[in-house]
């Protein structure tokens, strides 16, 4: 391919790849960047969750993990809605903006910009997205067997997450379907050149093709799923994740499909899902449990400071009447004290009179 043909079609604003973690941005990244599309040179290295690299421009990560910081969130972007930014975020991200403008065909990935997908459209009118989807069940197996503690402590949260960016990213489809394109991660498996193809067609976009494949299905771990009971189980506790899943797969007919194969097996991510639902049965019944207990113990203590206030009052009133006897005794004694005195003085007149006689 000529530097005229690339000159002639090159993309006026970047490409921006983003989508639900665990959804092929890495791997499409990598495609794109073989390809020609310059991702940016200072990248998040590898590690022990995407061996082969995150192709993500640290300058844009960090510049989003400190919104989501200044937010009151984590910097992973595991959140359920889309977050606010304000002006001193717009200027910011100009400025990330100015040390790139000289480049031509050019782009960042980072799946957290689907929680700032109105910042950058804001900032970059004429930006182009690329928005990569996976299915749930597999982003959800992904993201447990990786070791994220929010996700290992309610498995369920990664489907919620899921929905969360997924929603976002069909909402700004379908409000700007002209300058974003939906691509399914099997696409990247089956033939990565219909990638190329699309991005030419819709965006202008013109890449070098590559022949190197960069499709790891071992570490996608898609083979796990040949056998699906998956799209069932989501569709029996998550019904909204697989409408959400099939309106996504509509918008790229070409490029996804949707399994409804059954199976009486039972996955890592299935059966982590179904013994989340029963403790969270058991923890509820436990918590009714406790509710009643303490209802119970509120109850009795509520009796016993009933019974305190009578004994209290008994005590006084034996009290009052322990006085009471006291001055009666005391009463009692004196008056005949005075009886025994006034027999004493009548027994003494009647001696003084007979001694007369």
């Amino acid at each position: 391919m000529s530097d005229s043909s690339v000159d002639e079609n090159k993309l006026t604003g970047p490409l921006i790849i983003c989508g639900m973690h665990r959804s092929g941005t890495s791997v499409a990244s990598a495609i794109l960047a073989r390809c020609g599309l310059d991702i940016g040179s200072n990248l998040n290295p590898a590690g022990a969750g995407n061996v082969q690299g995150h192709y993500e421009d640290l300058d844009f990560v960090r510049f989003h993990e400190e919104i989501f910081k200044g937010a009151g969130h984590g910097p992973e972007g595991w959140m359920l809605e889309k977050v606010d930014v304000n002006d001193g975020h717009r200027k910011e991200a100009q400025l990330l903006l100015a040390k790139r403008k000289q480049r031509s065909a050019w782009g960042w990935k980072d799946p957290r910009t689907t929680l700032l997908l109105d910042l950058w459209s804001e900032v970059i009118p004429d930006a182009k997205f690329l928005f990569m989807i996976r299915a749930p069940w597999e982003v959800a197996d992904s993201l447990i067997r990786r070791g994220d503690r929010a996700f290992k402590e309610c498995p369920s949260f990664a489907i919620k997450v899921w929905v969360a960016y997924n929603q976002l990213v069909l909402d700004y489809f379908r409000r700007k379907p002209d300058s974003s394109l939906i691509v399914g991660v099997d696409c990247l498996e089956r033939d990565p050149q219909l990638l190329i193809d699309s991005l030419q067609e819709k965006f202008a976009i013109s890449l070098e093709p590559s022949f190197v494949s960069v499709f790891d299905p071992d570490l996608m771990n898609r083979r796990a799923f040949a056998s699906e009971g998956h799209f069932e189980l989501l569709e029996q506790y998550f019904p909204e994740a697989i409408a959400l899943w099939s309106e996504l797969t509509n918008c790229c007919p070409p490029l996804s499909s949707v399994s409804r194969k059954s199976s009486s097996d039972l996955d890592r991510t299935r059966q982590l899902i179904l013994d989340n639902r029963r403790l969270s049965k058991d923890a509820e019944s436990l918590r009714l449990r406790i509710n009643q207990l303490s209802s119970l113990l509120e109850q009795s203590a509520s009796a016993l400071r009933v019974e305190r206030l009578h004994l209290q009052s008994a005590k006084c009133e034996l009290g009052q009447l322990r006085h009471e006897l006291s001055l009666l005794r005391g009463t009692r004694v004196m008056r005949l004290r005075e009886k025994g005195l006034r027999l004493k003085n009548r027994a003494a007149g009647y001696l003084r009179k007979f001694s007369d006689h």
